[in-house]
């Protein structure tokens, strides 16, 4: 099992809509019946909100990375569904080429608040 992050909310840079770092993502290649989102706190940590059969849980966690937090994800996904931690790194989608770099762009601390 591989999870993915995709964007799905940025901060605007100046007029221009959609153009700054992104604050939140959604997960993907869950089990059935899971969703989660990761996104980033006004204290600049991320954090992962889940949702399990429609259920929705309270937002979780305090890492560094969006990244971090997806990895975390995955291995508690992974040791749930077959008794052990995942091994396979998780992967990051991104819309904006320039997000490409592997770095996580900064993000003001009081854009969101989750």
């Amino acid at each position: 099992m591989t999870l993915t992050l995709h964007e799905a909310n940025r901060i605007s840079k100046g007029a221009v809509f959609g153009t700054g770092p992104v604050y939140r993502y959604v997960v993907n290649g869950l089990p059935r019946g899971m969703e989660a989102d990761v996104a980033r706190r006004l204290d600049g940590t991320w954090g992962v909100l889940r949702v399990n059969d429609g259920v929705q849980g309270k937002w979780t966690g305090s890492y560094d990375s969006a990244d971090e937090a997806l990895e975390t994800l995955q291995n508690e996904i992974q040791h749930l569904s077959d008794g052990r931690a995942g091994t396979e790194a998780p992967t990051r989608h991104f819309s904006n080429e320039s997000e490409s770099s592997g770095r996580l762009p900064v993000v003001s601390p009081n854009v969101v608040d989750c």
